[in-house]
């Protein structure tokens, strides 16, 4: 099993806020989403951009459906 740099790795719990900071804070702009021992997928801070366009929720503005 190879070790993996906590600072590059989010749960799939944490919230939006903790993977923007993660994100920042990271130098291949990834990171990987695990449960437990388990990797479940990954983000990106364009994955996150496009989530924060399509909600509205920098324009106060909430999308619904």
């Amino acid at each position: 099993m190879t070790r993996v740099d906590q600072g590059i790795v989010v749960s799939g719990s944490d919230s939006l806020l903790t993977v923007i900071e993660r994100l920042q804070a990271s130098p291949v702009r990834r990171l990987l989403v695990v449960e437990g021992d388990t990797l479940i997928g990954y983000i990106t801070a364009h994955d996150v951009a496009g989530w924060i366009e399509k909600s509205g929720i920098l324009k106060g503005e909430r999308r619904r459906g």
